[in-house]
Order: structure tokens, then C-alpha cells, then sequence
């Protein structure tokens, strides 16, 4: 029975039995798990005041999808009191046994009576099924599907947790629903991009604008002619990470520009596509683009590129092989896997990426998760095979660095972000990516900003001409580098000259 003073609502348990369906609420949510499976469950509900978990507090919104509900709308189950915080949870009592049964080939399936379950007045594209176990979310399920996702994984209990007794404290888990509203697919190529705060978003749309709303305001895209960059013009350009779009870059980037009172005559935009193409057609791409609207040798304008991950790949190709380096004068890299990952050899490096992203905040990452929920990313991606260190593109990229023109900028983390878990992120990189305990303990040995470790980033200190090399290592993870405080602060001072 609930604690004095907890408002969250249980409903009656029901055992969960491989190979047979169970049904809650009425038979609103169905729960069949696989052969083998032996547990129980039970439907939970409450206010904002709902204490998840007898052990304390916490919240029922992932961080990573905090702050955009365009994207996502959380589940609300019949016979529970619905509340705006999040979702009624789904209880979970089973042990590491029994969890290491569901897998993508025997999963636990959930389906949802949409005709009596509350919040599908307007169904979602799909579904994405979070699992909690009282400190870290892990992304368990995901559905194409407004009414049914199959649970593929389940994190293990922690290793203190009891197998066989009385006591269930710390076996229960709790899965929460969001149905996934879609996920506004980025007009590829080059655009010319505005951002408008939320205090200024309500301005008059210009002629062809497509406008994209965040929580911190609007960005506004519109179609660039070669006649409006006139000489002397400052002009930014903007080249997006894995899974990504600018979207959440221009917010942050322009942020910082007004902060340090940074001006630039136009605001360009690339998204490309991060899934089947590589980095070696998006860079090929980016600079006929940019060619196209006239920049070349002696075209006057003054060009600062900005990108984040992988889009400094895609950016440092356009520079060194594909021509750039003519027109390009200084390029700022956020998080360069300049050799590579080796987290990006491993299987479960997506299922990583995503479990970054319901645990740690920034603007592009809802969009990323959305993306992985509606299956549309590949987990055998042309681009992350680009990132492995031992990538032909890495390698021509090593090369030709040698050989540098253009002066660039490198921002290197080394998180320092508490995990989520008494494990900390080693501990729930295992539990995600389970059978790499040896490449795992390389990786978390060194400094690395949860992605990419910071000999990588760093590398081209060894073979980039040194008076075209600047690096600095911040205090901050690969999702942070255009927020956080210390690594906005030396970008300020870069773009000051500094």
C-alpha cells in the first residue's frame, strides 16, 4: 500500500507468465512476455506528486525529453488520475533472470485498447517505451505503432538486488509510454536560417519561410541566392551532427553570438542526411553548395564554420579534399572524432546514443530520439562506420591534415557529469552495450565526453600545421558544447580573436 502522503495510484498486480497474455486495467494494456519470462506487473498513476519508488523522489520525464512536447505526449492509462508531469507507469517486479529472457528476437510485447486508453484523441506515429529503474532511463522499446511496442531489452537489476526471497525492493522497474508525434524531417542542402527567441517569435514570417518552433523560440529557413552575399559580408555556416538537424544548433549558436556580441551579416544552414549517406558524399555535397552561390578564391565574403560531431567530419572533408579550403577562412569543430570512435565498433553503439539522450539535456536531442523510436535509423548506418577508427575517411582525413590551410578551433570534453547511477556512466554503458566489458574499460579509462574520447579530438595537434591549431579541453559532454558555460565561454574568446 502507497506511503502516507504519496498520491500515486496502484492498481491491482497480475503475474506475467511467458507465452501468455495478461491483461491490466480492465484489459485496456495487455503485457505478453516471452517464454521464460516470469514476473509480475502492475499499473501505477498519480499527480505531480507521485513519490517513483519507495527509495525517493524522481522524475518521470526523461531529461532528454524535457521542454518539447511537439515531439512526444506521455500515455495516460484508464483508471488512473492523469497528471501533466508524465505518464502512468507501468510496474515491473522481475528478476535478472527473468529480464534477460526479453530480447529483439523474444520480446516483451505491450498493447494499449486505444479505444478505451485516455490521450489518444490524436494517435502518434508510433511509440517509444522508457524504462526507469529508479536513478537511469533506458530506451527498452520502440513501435512504428500507436497501439502495440515490443520491449526488446531490459537492464539488469543492480548486482546488490536479491534473486530469490521475499523482498522485490529494487527489482521493480518502471516503463513508462510516450507516443511519438513524428519527427519534422529538415529540408536538406544549404539554407540561409534565422532564429527568433520566444519574445520575438511572433515577427512576420518572410516570403518562402519554413519555420521550425523549439521551446526557446523559432528558426525560420528560407531558400539563399548567390546575389545577397555581397563582399566584406560576415557569413556563419552551420553543419549538424549524427541523427541531428540545425534546428537546436542555430538556438544555442545564437545564444552565444548575442552574448559575446558577435555579428554576422547571414546565417547559413547544411542538413544532410546522417543515416545511409556517408561523410564523403555529405562533405562533397557541402562544398558544390557553397559553390554555387559563389563562394570560391578572392569572393570577399569572411566564412566561419561551425559544426558538431559528425559534421566535423563532413566539414574538415569539404575543407581538406573537396576544395573548401579556398574560401573557408576559420572553422570551429565541436566534439571531432578526428580518429574516430571506438565506441562506434561496438554492438549497441545507437542503443548508447540514445540512452545518452534520454539522460542528459540539449537541444538536439529529442528530435535523435524520436528518430530512433520511428525506426529511422539504421543500427548498421553507412555514417557510423565512417566514425570507427579505422574508417577510410578517417584515414584520408589524417592524411591530408598534414597539408592544412584554414585556421580551426577544437573543443574537446571531458564530461564531468555524475552519472545517473551509483556506476556511474561506465556501469550503464555496460547494461547497453553488454559483452564489451574490455572495450568499454578503454574507453571510460581515458577522458572522453561520453562519446569520444579526448585523444581523438585532440589528435591533429600532432600533424595539423601549429599555427593553424587551436584546442582546448572543457568540462563538458558531446551534447553541451554550444551550452555550457566554460566551453561557450573559449568559443566567445576564439570568436573575439582571442
Amino acid at each position: 500500500m502507497p506511503s502516507q502522503g504519496d498520491k500515486s495510484t496502484r492498481r491491482p498486480a497480475g503475474t506475467l507468465v511467458g507465452g501468455r497474455t495478461t491483461r491490466l486495467v480492465g484489459g485496456a494494456v495487455r503485457l505478453r512476455p516471452p517464454r521464460g519470462f516470469v514476473g509480475r506487473a502492475q499499473v501505477e498513476g498519480g499527480s505531480e506528486g507521485t513519490r517513483a519508488f519507495d527509495v525517493g523522489e524522481a522524475p518521470v520525464v526523461p531529461p532528454g525529453l524535457m521542454g518539447d512536447t511537439s515531439l512526444f505526449q506521455p500515455v495516460t492509462l484508464p483508471g488512473t488520475r492523469a497528471f501533466a508531469a508524465g505518464p502512468a507507469a507501468i510496474e515491473l517486479d522481475a528478476s535478472r533472470a527473468a529480464r534477460r529472457q526479453v530480447t529483439p528476437d523474444s520480446p516483451l510485447t505491450v498493447t494499449l485498447d486505444t479505444s478505451s486508453t485516455r490521450s489518444f484523441a490524436d494517435l502518434g506515429a508510433g511509440l517509444l517505451a522508457v524504462l526507469h529503474d529508479g536513478s537511469a532511463f533506458f530506451p527498452v522499446g520502440r513501435s512504428d505503432s500507436p497501439d502495440q511496442v515490443q520491449v526488446e531489452w531490459l537492464p539488469d537489476p543492480p548486482a546488490s538486488d536479491p534473486e530469490v526471497g521475499t523482498s522485490t525492493v529494487g527489482r521493480i522497474a518502471k516503463l513508462y509510454l510516450y507516443q511519438v508525434m513524428g519527427r519534422p524531417e529538415p529540408t536538406l542542402g544549404l539554407y540561409h536560417a534565422r532564429f527568433m527567441s520566444s519574445g520575438s517569435a511572433s515577427g512576420p514570417d518572410e516570403s518562402g519561410e519554413r519555420v521550425v518552433t523549439l521551446p526557446e523560440g523559432e528558426v525560420r529557413y528560407r531558400a539563399v541566392a548567390p546575389d545577397e552575399l555581397g563582399p566584406g559580408q560576415r557569413i556563419a555556416l552551420l553543419v549538424h551532427g549524427f541523427g541531428s538537424s540545425t534546428d537546436g544548433m542555430l538556438a544555442e549558436l545564437a545564444t552565444v553570438f548575442s552574448k559575446y556580441g558577435v555579428h554576422y551579416d547571414h546565417v547559413l544552414t547544411f542538413d544532410y542526411e546522417t543515416v545511409r549517406s556517408g561523410v564523403r558524399d555529405a562533405g562533397t555535397q557541402l562544398a558544390d553548395a557553397l559553390r554555387d552561390l559563389g563562394f570560391g578564391p578572392q569572393d570577399g565574403h569572411y566564412l566561419d564554420v561551425f559544426a558538431h560531431s559528425m559534421g566535423t567530419l563532413v566539414t574538415r572533408y569539404m575543407v581538406e579534399i573537396a576544395g573548401g579550403r579556398r574560401f573557408v577562412d576559420r572553422v570551429f569543430l565541436a566534439g571531432p572524432p578526428n580518429y574516430g570512435t571506438g565506441l562506434a565498433n561496438l554492438k549497441g553503439a545507437l542503443l548508447w546514443l540514445v540512452t545518452l539522450g534520454l539522460n542528459l539535456t540539449g537541444s538536439s536531442l529529442p528530435a535523435m530520439i524520436a528518430g530512433w523510436a520511428l525506426k529511422l535509423f539504421d543500427k548498421t548506418t553507412v555514417s557510423l562506420d565512417d566514425l570507427t577508427p579505422s574508417s577510410t575517411i578517417v584515414h584520408d582525413l589524417r592524411n591530408t591534415a598534414r597539408t592544412g590551410e584554414v585556421l580551426y578551433h577544437a573543443l574537446a570534453g571531458t564530461n564531468e557529469l555524475a552519472g545517473p547511477t551509483p556506476g556511474g556512466w561506465a556501469w550503464l554503458a555496460r547494461q547497453v552495450m553488454r559483452g564489451a566489458d574490455a572495450a568499454l574499460d578503454t574507453f571510460f579509462q581515458d577522458q572522453n565526453d561520453l562519446l569520444i574520447n579526448v585523444q581523438s579530438m585532440t589528435s591533429l595537434e600532432t600533424v595539423y600545421p601549429g599555427d593553424l591549431w587551436r584546442a582546448k579541453v572543457v568540462p563538458c559532454h558531446h551534447f553541451a558544447y554550444f551550452s555550457h558555460p566554460e566551453s561557450v565561454d573559449q568559443l566567445g574568446r576564439w570568436l573575439a580573436g582571442q
